[in-house]
């Protein structure tokens, strides 16, 4: 008996949900409250494809798993997407953002990483973050450099078709950062993948 990772009860479905999954890890009715916002926006020259926006059950998931370290969700949150970034980004290698190394010590894992890792998503860490959190910081301080670093041989990178995955995208400034060093590199092409697009809901914040 599979039980589903959001609400712990018996996967109930129909025959052909296992035909196509194999092995289900959500149950019908936690899969109905994903929302499904596929669109594309240009940031800073780089198209981003987001999947949702930052609302409803996923924005809830994250936290669960980011705040309260239910590491047993990574594979929730890419599930129902996995089908078509597969086929989009067959050839594609995966650079997860940084987040704040000190809260990634807490943590006890990379929560990004662990999204890439349990879908078997071609995957690098590239880079590293200070130790200052975005939610520490004023709005108007958001929009300073925030200290990305390249910590690994930019060789590994070179002639590589990168895809820069973050869960959340706010200001951008940390996509912005990690694109910039990454224009120093003689990369094939880097595209942006987001989880939850947040963008336009702090912007109104801001005004």
């Amino acid at each position: 008996m599979k039980y589903c990772k959001i609400c712990f009860q018996p996967i109930k479905t129909t025959p052909l949900r296992f035909f196509i999954e194999d092995e289900p890890l959500i149950c019908d009715s936690c899969l109905s409250k994903i929302y499904v916002d596929l669109h594309r926006r240009k940031h800073y020259g780089a198209s981003i494809l987001f999947l949702s926006t930052y609302t409803g059950a996923l924005k809830d998931w994250l936290f669960q798993y980011k705040e309260n370290l239910d590491i047993e969700l990574a594979p929730v949150f890419l599930y129902l997407f996995v089908p078509i970034l597969k086929f989009l980004y067959r050839n594609y290698l995966f650079i997860p953002l940084p987040s704040s190394e000190d809260k990634e010590s807490k943590r006890g894992f990379s929560h990004l990483e662990e999204m890439l890792k349990s879908h078997h998503f071609n995957y690098i860490k590239a880079f590293r973050k200070n130790d200052v959190e975005q939610k520490e910081k004023g709005r108007t301080d958001r929009y300073e450099d925030e200290g990305i670093t390249l910590m690994i041989d930019p060789e590994k990178l070179m002639d590589k078709k990168i895809i820069l995955f973050d869960d959340v995208f706010t200001t951008g400034n940390t996509f912005k950062s990690s694109l910039d060093c990454l224009k120093k590199i003689k990369t094939k092409t880097v595209k942006g993948l987001i989880l939850l697009d947040n963008h336009f809901i702090e912007q109104r914040k801001l005004k």
